[in-house]
């Protein structure tokens, strides 16, 4: 439903002032001898969650009618699965809102607004009634949240959900304004870290001598390629080019949210390869049965599934910290041109 007001009226306006610049109103001569000299406007004083007025006005309409369907509008009824507007908690409205939604939303997407809503918002916000919420209430959980040593990316991603699922709720007339619009959760400046050529041919021979496995050419490829490792995942024998030196980039692999890995639309775009990429995925390829048809993922688990990117990242970190190598990112390592052929070779084959 609608606000409840405790008074209404519609009048007339006009901009005039006295010598001392305060506003004429209604007491402008001129609104009795000139119909076109003013506006329209309303005033309602509906009784906010607390009990008290809360005054809200419209101006500038051309005529009283105009004002009365713009007032109309503000005291309509607003249904929400037979419950009040005033009523409806913030955990019933992010369930509606994403039902609403998850038909349109990439999997990757939906699985990360499932997540927020139903480990975050629910249980930090969900029984409180969606009027009552404030700037305020958000600002402290995401401080409580940083304070226990939360990451502001993720502090920020759910803000940013409850942002959009509130700015839905302004368009449904559940509140006047989105009260999350202008919290902001400050994100820490994003210094890069990246190995030096010699330190990149530390981690290569430190696979071979130690780590005689597929991963060891999965991140030979990385190296070569400079793709982003859920590219590298993703890709299959089918998108491979070897003898013209490129392959094509058609999905990445991700399980965000899920408990098997899935894959999702990449950038689709041709990428050339070096004769060290080359010669990385003919390595892998040199792992396959002689009769094996080349076919699937290039670099999947033993049992044809794909490899879980979280489980590739904390096997690259292991490795790097077994190397006592600094920690970088895995879509930042790479064999730097400087460092040579014969060094990077050298490196892949011990």
């Amino acid at each position: 439903m609608g606000i409840s007001p405790q008074e209404i009226s519609l009048y007339r306006h006009c901009d005039c002032h006295d010598a001392e610049q305060r506003p004429l109103g209604d007491d402008c001569p001129r609104l009795a001898t000139d119909e076109g000299h003013s506006t329209w406007a309303y005033e309602v004083e509906p009784l906010g969650a607390n009990g008290s007025l809360e005054i809200r006005r419209g101006v500038g309409y051309p005529s009283a009618q105009d004002a009365w369907r713009a007032l109309e509008g503000l005291l309509a009824p607003k249904q929400n699965s037979g419950a009040e507007a005033s009523e409806v908690s913030i955990g019933a409205h992010l369930v509606e809102w994403f039902e609403r939604k998850e038909a349109v939303l990439r999997p990757a997407t939906a699985a990360s607004y499932t997540a927020v809503i139903h480990k975050d918002l629910v249980p930090a916000f969900g029984v409180m009634r969606i009027s009552d919420l404030r700037s305020r209430h958000i600002m402290d959980w995401a401080e409580s949240q940083l304070a226990r040593g939360r990451g502001p990316c993720a502090v920020q991603r759910v803000v940013s959900t409850l942002r959009t699922a509130l700015f839905d709720a302004v368009r449904h007339g559940l509140v006047f304004s989105n009260v999350a619009r202008d919290v902001n959760v400050p994100r820490p400046v994003r210094r890069s870290v990246y190995w030096t050529p010699q330190q990149a041919a530390t981690f290569r021979r430190h696979n071979a001598h130690h780590n005689a496995d597929q991963l060891r050419y999965l991140f030979e490829v990385l190296d070569e390629t400079h793709l982003p490792y859920r590219e590298v995942l993703a890709l299959h024998w089918a998108d491979l080019h070897l003898a013209d030196k490129r392959l094509y980039v058609r999905w990445a692999l991700t399980s965000r949210n899920s408990a098997q890995p899935y894959l999702v639309r990449a950038r689709r775009n041709w990428i050339g390869l070096s004769e060290g990429g080359v010669a990385a995925l003919q390595r892998q390829r040199s792992l396959l049965p002689s009769n094996a048809p080349l076919e699937g993922l290039v670099f999947p688990a033993d049992d044809g599934a794909p490899l879980r990117p979280e489980w590739v990242l904390q096997q690259f970190r292991k490795r790097s910290a077994e190397a006592q190598l600094p920690r970088i990112s895995l879509n930042d390592i790479s064999c730097v041109t400087s460092l040579g052929a014969d060094d990077c070779d050298e490196g892949s084959a011990k």
